[in-house]
């Protein structure tokens, strides 16, 4: 449950929570320092290092310095500062890995979260542990609060619940979205994407978008724009995909297309249920988004109410894509 919640924080939020968690275990790494040197001879050639007793609450500076809007210059400032900050790290790190230098488990752990956080902040998204860098930093932080004795599990999952009831909020106020045009609908899903459990695809280039419109049909201009945002994405939960234009090219023609200028658009569970758009023949502007089970069902001339539809209910929930086509039916 506590593995799900992080992940379904947005970014942000995340990074806010990491960073309040590694200060909360800041004691923990100042208490050992101020009593044992913080130092290591490596194996491979026998140098003496010393490690930088004021490197956690350096880096939580640095880390709050970055998660502000700062502007172009003060933002590439920070980037050098944590890729300097990262070099700190590196050489203990593998020190650590190498059994060249010890520290106890709690302190590690705390070391160990601020690694990671600094790894997700330069780029590197992913570890090879379990989840994303911040989880892994948020995880590490939670063991070594609770293991030292800083604050209880109860507390932590306090202070989680803050962050849930964010989250919740988060939810509500995306719930019954209008969108005017496409350009609403690409800000809305780069924004809330993690809450909205969809996995973007990287946006068809012009050569992809031009081999399609050769193959097939020429597109909508608001459909165009948002294969050029995102070739097509996934959603975890409902097993939905926008589908890429590569995709659609190979699966060519069936049964469920209306005409020799229709495409499946969307998809559930490996093409169980198609969601499809038959584009006028004389303007590619003029199109019609239809579901075809034992009838056909035309839903929509707007890709943008088909996509508000499914970000709003998803496919199964109240007022999602099978009630809207219930309700068109009727």
């Amino acid at each position: 449950m506590e593995t799900e919640f992080i992940h379904n924080l947005d970014e942000k939020d995340q990074i806010k929570l990491a960073i309040e968690l590694i200060e909360i275990g800041l004691p923990v790494w100042t208490e050992y320092a101020s009593v044992n040197k913080i130092d290591y001879n490596d194996s491979v050639v026998g140098m003496y290092h010393k490690v930088n007793k004021n490197l956690i609450s350096k880096s939580i500076k640095i880390f709050k310095n970055c998660s502000k809007n700062n502007g172009l210059i003060l933002k590439k400032y920070n980037e050098i500062r944590l890729k300097l900050l990262l070099k700190e790290y590196l050489e203990p790190r593998v020190a650590l890995i190498d059994e060249d230098f010890g520290l106890p488990k709690n302190v590690e752990l705390i070391f160990l979260s601020a690694y990671y956080l600094t790894e997700f902040l330069t780029g590197k998204k992913q570890s090879g542990l379990d989840g994303n860098n911040t989880y892994v930093s948020i995880r590490y932080s939670i063991d070594s609060i609770t293991d030292g004795g800083i604050k209880t599990e109860l507390e932590i999952e306090n202070i989680l619940d803050e962050y849930c009831s964010i989250t919740t909020e988060k939810l509500n106020t995306m719930n019954n979205q209008k969108f005017k045009n496409i350009e609403e609908i690409i800000e809305f899903i780069k924004v809330n994407k993690n809450e909205l459990k969809i996995s973007l695809y990287k946006g068809a280039s012009e050569l992809e978008i031009f081999d399609f419109e050769e193959i097939e049909m020429k597109l909508p201009d608001d459909i165009k724009k948002f294969y050029s945002f995102t070739n097509g994405f996934e959603s975890a939960e409902d097993l939905f995909r926008i589908i890429p234009l590569d995709e659609i090219i190979e699966k060519g023609n069936d049964d469920y297309l209306i005409s020799n200028t229709s495409f499946h658009i969307a998809e559930y569970m490996t093409y169980c249920d198609m969601w499809s758009v038959n584009v006028d023949s004389t303007n590619n502007n003029e199109y019609e988004i239809y579901n075809k089970a034992d009838d056909i069902v035309k839903l929509t001339n707007s890709f943008v109410e088909f996509l508000e539809v499914f970000l709003n209910g998803g496919v199964f929930e109240n007022e999602g894509l099978y009630d809207w086509r219930k309700n068109i039916n009727n």
